[in-house]
């Protein structure tokens, strides 16, 4: 039994939208937003710099696992938990964006998500489709219609599971050992 896509186009459409409209608001006001994040964010990376690659994917498999399964699991309360996600994160990638370009140049920022990016960020997005599709099952639920909520939460951790998780951990892959290496090389 596999997750069905299909109720997942209209969540993951919402999630893209989401995401995309915060990324391009972090990156046009990152001078808003910069003093509040931009410490904190440079500090995290500072941190993570030399620490081994192997101990890099630990850290990052692990952050990225938790929050996208509890993004799954707490999306049956109204969609809240995916939505904040998209938003917080659209926003936090937008200004890194942002502030990575006047710093670093094109090059740097490619380098930087280009690599991982292509596959974590589906993943995010998808991750959220499925939250967001909890929330409508739950809340078709409470209105009486006949779904099976508990059938719908097993299906989405199936898929993430077998689907979603194994790409967090080739995307935590990519970005702990071959990220720096492109920043090396793209970036003199």
């Amino acid at each position: 039994m596999s997750y069905p896509i299909r109720p997942l186009l209209v969540p993951l459409i919402i999630s893209t939208i989401l995401f995309i409209v915060f990324l391009i608001l972090g990156y046009l006001n990152s001078d808003a937003f910069s003093s509040e994040l931009s410490t904190p964010i440079r500090e995290m990376a500072q941190s993570f710099a030399d620490l081994d690659p192997f101990f890099l994917v630990v850290i990052i498999i692990v952050n990225n696992a938790i929050k996208l399964l509890l993004v799954i699991m707490l999306g049956f309360a109204f969609s809240i938990l995916p939505v904040l996600f998209l938003v917080g994160n659209g926003l936090v990638i937008g200004v890194v964006m942002s502030e990575a370009m006047q710093i670093n140049g094109p090059l740097f920022l490619v380098g930087a998500l280009l690599p991982h990016g292509w596959i974590e960020i589906p993943v995010f997005l998808l991750s959220s489709a499925i939250g967001m599709r909890m929330g409508y099952v739950a809340y078709l639920k409470m209105r009486g219609t006949d779904y099976q909520l508990k059938r719908e939460i097993f299906l989405g951790i199936q898929f993430y599971l077998r689907r979603l998780f194994p790409l967090l951990l080739i995307a935590a892959i990519i970005e702990a050992y071959l990220t720096p290496i492109l920043i090396e090389f793209l970036v003199p």
